[in-house]
């Protein structure tokens, strides 16, 4: 579906946001990324049910798999789309954002990063 998420598209504009974006040297594993991202879809579908609904049909299921490969040269969940409308895709990127600041040095910068974040997420989710 063309109004879906591919989950490529949440990764490249999380770590654009992070600054994450060598890909021989990324700050943040694929692997975290997507757990995140994992994660930014099942608290959206709680938080907001609407999001469950794709071109007005559903509601859909969505399933993760979290036993991606480790290799860094596997990289085909990518091109995976999530079955949700595109509408949610900043939300879910604030989210993973907000996540991997989170994880990352625990300083006060990133704390606040992390809050700001998570502040975008509830406003691009309506809420």
């Amino acid at each position: 579906m063309a109004n879906t998420i591919k989950i490529g598209d949440v990764e490249e504009a999380a770590r654009l946001i992070l600054l994450d974006t060598y890909a021989d040297a990324y700050r943040f594993e694929p692997k975290e990324i997507y757990a995140a991202i994992a994660s930014a879809v099942e608290r959206l579908r709680v938080e907001q049910p609407v999001s469950r609904y794709v071109n007005g049909l559903g509601p859909v299921a969505v399933e993760f798999d979290y036993s991606i490969p480790a290799s860094p040269a596997t990289t085909t969940w990518r091109a995976y789309e999530i079955n949700m409308e595109r509408k949610w895709q900043e939300a879910i990127v604030y989210y993973v954002v907000h996540k991997m600041y989170l994880k990352d040095d625990p300083d006060t910068t990133n704390a606040n990063l992390a809050a700001r974040y998570l502040e975008l997420y509830t406003a691009a989710r309506g809420g």
